[in-house]
């Protein structure tokens, strides 16, 4: 992955922040589980046994005050914190970009004329607009949001089974059908994207000669000619956009529906699993909360695939 290696050496100056915004995504994807552990507990010692026809009595209410204000205060420092890391993925992320930016126009100002004859203007252009994008959104999103994903299906994934490690097995059934369609459209995508990028170099590449050489053309009076080219050129793009997002539709519904596949096995067999005594409301409420973070990560997987294969076709 040089691509990478790449990007890690241009973070020279930002990677002690970058690091640090890496350590605190999986921090926050920790403390996801916080507040399914609280709910649980208001389950269970508040509402369950006053369901069972207990009375309200203060120490009740003092417990419930007492955990619902934990479960707030817990939110906004959890989110607070979160807002702090997403700074610093932007920041790291934008000053990357203004770091190549300006090497790679230094380096094309040094460049004699040979060098643009051998490559096109379109090319540069992609290079220094939309391939950089490409690098920018993978250093403040893709990264981020591979990290928080991973680690948030790891720690959800070992706390349900301690709650109920049956119900989390049956959870994680449909899992092998999300990893092989996220799979497979990884491998199949990595051409068309090339395909891509090389119709948007060339539709640059033909609007940046008609804008120079547009005295000639009207001397020659071949705007006919050139607007035809152009919307040629155009259409190309238009159709290989389609084809890469329909590609995309080919492998959406059945991830998509794996994955809210999960939320309604943890409904049904939790229900099944309370009528028989194996669980308590508490834990059933914890599994509506936290199977979330077993089906958003298989469910986003094909997105970070779909977007890193982006980035590898903008950073080769």
């Amino acid at each position: 992955m040089f691509q990478m290696k790449w990007v890690w050496k241009n973070l020279e100056g930002c990677r002690k922040r970058y690091v640090f915004a890496l350590c605190s995504t999986v921090l926050i994807s920790m403390m996801a589980l916080v507040n399914s552990v609280l709910t649980a507990q208001i389950m269970d010692t508040v509402f369950t046994p006053v369901q069972q026809g207990g009375s309200v009595t203060p120490a009740l209410w003092s417990r419930l005050v007492f955990l619902v204000s934990l479960l707030i205060g817990f939110t906004l420092f959890r989110t607070s914190f979160h807002y702090l890391s997403i700074i610093t993925y932007e920041t790291c992320s934008q000053k990357l970009l203004f770091k190549l930016r300006r090497e790679l126009y230094a380096n094309m100002q040094a460049q004699d004329s040979s060098f643009f004859s051998k490559n096109r203007t379109g090319d540069l252009m992609t290079r220094l607009t939309g391939d950089l994008d490409m690098v920018r959104h993978t250093v403040c999103w893709i990264s981020y949001n591979a990290v928080e994903s991973t680690c948030l299906f790891l720690f959800s994934m070992t706390y349900l089974f301690s709650v109920n490690a049956a119900l989390t097995l049956l959870l994680l059934a449909v899992a092998p059908v999300i990893l092989a369609c996220s799979f497979l459209f990884s491998r199949t995508v990595y051409p068309l994207y090339a395909s891509l990028r090389e119709k948007l170099s060339r539709m640059n590449s033909v609007a940046q000669e008609n804008i120079a050489g547009n005295k000639t053309v009207r001397a020659f009076v071949r705007e006919a000619y050139e607007n035809e080219k152009f919307e040629n050129c155009n259409e190309e793009y238009r159709q290989a956009n389609l084809k890469a997002n329909f590609h995309w539709l080919k492998f959406f519904p059945y991830i998509e529906g794996c994955a809210q596949l999960m939320g309604l096995l943890s409904v049904l067999f939790g229900g099944l699993f309370i009528i028989q005594g194996k669980m308590t409301a508490g834990d059933l409420a914890a599994f509506s909360l936290m199977s979330w973070g077993l089906s958003e990560p298989m469910r986003a997987l094909g997105t970070y695939l779909n977007d890193f294969q982006r980035f590898l076709t903008s950073a080769a």
